[in-house]
């Protein structure tokens, strides 16, 4: 029964890998392969993960991708000792135990958590993106970006892979500041301020008040890496220093994971 379990899990998951965002934080990432055409219910029992009312009626897509993020939840919770699920809240935003941020990212076939100890004013957030299409750029950056907001930055970049990098930028600042500002906010709350391509940061600004301590103005820096198919972007640091940012991320529906 366990090699039977095993091959279920290699089938649907084949590739686990350990990523290192962060020298030097406790910052634990995880990334995994998932396959849509291996799920069936049974692995979430398998897997260890507990399937949420919210989830039981969905479609095979999101079942095979929530179970794919909450397995890595699982692993590094257990990497640290951490017993329980990580489940999903009225606005499907995931929940974390007392005294740990976390955050979930998937894309394709590709999914991505991560985990970090809270101290009180981190803020974590993570998003995976396939790049978006010339065309489909065009007819979406309104909804985005402020006129001009994009002009002087990454010139070498083109406008479609410029666009992604603001759209996931901003989705992750989004799921960074939902616990804090505790409603959605659109693409237009932030502003994509600098790129550097170079050492792979970006930073955004607030452009209106938010919550206490998320006020006009404030900068948050955030770091990406820009694969062939997708874009992986994330802001981890802690609301004390974001004021001296660099580069950073948000989101087009409020996805939270």
């Amino acid at each position: 029964m366990l090699a039977d379990a095993g091959a279920q899990m290699c089938s649907f998951i084949p590739t686990i890998t350990p990523l290192s965002l962060q020298a030097g934080s406790q910052l634990r990432v995880l990334s995994c392969t998932f396959d849509r055409q291996a799920y069936h219910d049974a692995l979430y029992a398998t897997l260890g993960v507990a399937q949420p009312a919210q989830i039981m009626g969905a479609v095979v897509k999101r079942k095979a991708e929530y179970l794919a993020g909450r397995y890595l939840c699982r692993l590094l919770m257990q990497a640290e000792g951490q017993a329980g699920q990580v489940a999903i809240g009225p606005h499907r935003q995931p929940l974390w135990p007392a005294g740990w941020l976390g955050s979930i990212t998937h894309s394709g076939n590709r999914a991505v958590a991560a985990l970090w100890p809270d101290r009180g004013d981190r803020v974590l957030g993570l998003d995976l993106e396939h790049w978006i299409p010339a065309a489909t750029a065009s007819a979406i950056q309104s909804r985005i970006t402020l006129p001009g907001e994009l002009d002087g930055l990454a010139a070498h970049w083109s406008p479609a892979r410029l666009l992604t990098l603001a759209f996931s930028a901003k989705e992750c600042l989004y799921k960074a500041l939902f616990a804090k500002v505790g409603h959605f906010f659109d693409f237009h709350c932030a502003q994509l301020c600098a790129v550097d391509a170079l050492s792979h940061r970006f930073s955004l600004r607030l452009n209106q008040d938010l919550a206490e301590g998320l006020l006009l103005g404030k900068q948050f820096t955030g770091g990406f890496s820009a694969g062939a198919q997708q874009l992986l972007t994330w802001i981890a640091c802690s609301e004390s220093t974001a004021a001296a940012a660099v580069d950073v991320h948000l989101s087009i529906d409020g996805e939270l994971e």
